[in-house]
């Protein structure tokens, strides 16, 4: 069996085994479904050319730490029936991930059918988000203030974006929109139902967006956010001074909203929203130097640490990482460190997703030999925003 990218007239073969996985009609929709060209596909493939396994994983532009980076954002992983359980796909994605780092990929990342399965090659679960279902009457309590302008294509893509980019920039893993923005802007409101208003401020300044469609909850007329950012909390209380004017068309307000939402304090009134926390995307490092080069260090020193891993091996081995008036990270001859991990362990600390109060916790994939106050301070919490389409 041969790991490899595929060649482009292997991508028929690529897209039948997608639609079989996948339930789709034809393998044309599954190569619709991926958007991708051959270049991101990867196959396992026998001498006669006959390919078992495959998958797709493009480059991504996601924010780390205020700087937008390349991650390989894995999907359409799937395997024929007759070939599965033969570590087909473990060494094709060991592959892909050599292949990523080679590129410049400094991330991996992927929205799991099974946590289990991929934590086997090194991702762990990073983000969760809230599922609000929030009943209109809470948004009388807010003011109307400012202005809410309905837009109409075409728009505007440089003031969405900067409202973006303020909105996301504390929030690792966020999209870079660059080039992306007709996947939500420039909806006809008359065919699709879906509805894009810009909010301003007093100074006539646009500080916030909403974009949402009429839904149904519960079998009752409702409203859904397909997407909103806002610079500040008072455009966020500005957003929802305009969409109480909803309220007579509507009995609930749906919105899939951040992690470190806090909607308790948000709301004067919490009773009766309903707020569900759901499991999103998984990520891990896939270069562990510049990752740890290029992450915030709240504190001054020298940390060792040693990484595991079965997947991506050449990233095994013990790291120094010398914080002064810059960060120096490079991998040193194995012996005695301040702490041993996982790479899935690693991946969520470097991203702020866990803090290590809460690994030491519920993980068995960590271990604190020394310098433990060190540790603690040097891995602050993040929020994490991985829930968009690839």
């Amino acid at each position: 069996m041969e790991y490899r990218k595929i060649r482009a007239d292997e991508m028929m073969a690529a897209g039948r085994i997608m639609a079989q996985a996948f339930h789709f009609q034809n393998f044309q929709e599954s190569l619709n479904e991926s958007g991708h060209d051959h270049e991101y596909f990867y196959g396992a493939v026998q001498e006669d050319g006959h390919m078992a396994a495959t998958l797709c994983a493009p480059p991504h532009s996601v924010n780390y730490f205020g700087q937008y980076v390349p991650m390989a954002a894995v999907g359409g992983v799937a395997s024929l029936p007759e070939s599965r359980r033969g570590g087909h796909m473990r060494k094709l994605i060991t592959f892909m991930l050599q292949d990523a780092k080679q590129r410049g990929d400094k991330l991996a990342g992927l929205y799991p059918f099974s946590h289990i399965f991929y934590r086997k090659f090194g991702f762990e679960q990073c983000c969760r988000a809230q599922n609000l279902v929030i009943p209109m009457e809470k948004l009388t309590a807010f003011p109307s203030i400012g202005e809410a302008k309905q837009c109409f294509a075409p728009m505007d893509e440089q003031v969405f974006s900067r409202i973006w980019k303020a909105y996301t920039k504390n929030m690792n893993l966020a999209c870079d929109r660059e080039g992306k923005w007709d996947r939500y802007l420039n909806k006809d409101p008359y065919k699709e139902r879906v509805y894009t208003y810009l909010w301003y401020d007093e100074s006539g300044s646009p500080e916030g967006y909403v974009i949402y469609a009429s839904i149904r909850h519960k079998d009752a007329p409702a409203y859904g956010i397909r997407d909103i950012a806002y610079t500040s909390q008072k455009a966020l209380r500005g957003l929802m001074g305009f969409l109480k004017a909803l309220a007579p068309q509507g009995f609930h307000l749906c919105w899939l909203a951040p992690q470190n939402f806090n909607t308790f304090m948000f709301f004067a009134e919490p009773y009766e929203i309903e707020r569900v926390l759901n499991c999103h995307g998984m990520a891990r490092l896939v270069d562990i130097i510049w990752c740890m080069e290029n992450r915030p260090w709240p504190e001054k020193g020298t940390l060792t640490f040693r990484v595991t891993g079965d997947v991506l091996e050449e990233n095994n081995g013990v790291y120094r990482v010398t914080v002064h008036d810059t960060v120096k990270c490079e991998k040193v001859e194995d012996g005695d460190c301040d702490m041993t991990l996982s790479i899935q362990a690693l991946s969520v600390l470097a991203l702020g997703a866990e803090t290590v109060e809460s690994c030491l916790m519920y993980r068995e994939d960590i271990e604190i030999h020394r310098n433990e106050d060190l540790i603690r301070k040097s891995f602050p919490a993040f929020s994490v925003q991985l829930t968009e389409p690839f």
